[in-house]
């Protein structure tokens, strides 16, 4: 997961899709508290920027990381 976080924090721009593999990658392979932070990053970091329907894309791929 360390290369991961690498490749995302040098992106000059982070998408939905971006956040979603990486919060994906931690839910599954850990540690999975660092899901719940990004998750948490992202709703702060795109609150105003209209992802509109997409959040419930998110939801959906990322609610198993509470089961």
């Amino acid at each position: 997961m360390g290369k991961a976080q690498e490749l995302f924090d040098s992106m000059p721009e982070m998408t939905v899709v971006s956040w979603t593999i990486l919060m994906s990658g931690y839910a599954k392979h850990g540690p999975t508290s660092f899901a719940l932070v990004l998750f948490m990053d992202m709703l702060m970091g795109f609150g105003d920027s209209g992802l509109g329907g997409k959040w419930r894309i998110l939801i959906m791929g990322e609610k198993f990381m509470c089961n």
